[in-house]
C-alpha cells in the first residue's frame, strides 16, 4: 500500500517538472 502511495507521489512529482519545464519553454518562446 505504502509503495504504490508513494510511486503515485513521485508520479504526481513527474507530471509537475514536465508541466514546468513545458512553462518554461513557453514563456521562453514567448519572450523571445
Amino acid at each position: 500500500m505504502a509503495r504504490k502511495k508513494r510511486s503515485k507521489r513521485s508520479m504526481q512529482v513527474l507530471n509537475a517538472l514536465q508541466f514546468f519545464s513545458s512553462l518554461q519553454l513557453f514563456v521562453g518562446l514567448t519572450t523571445d
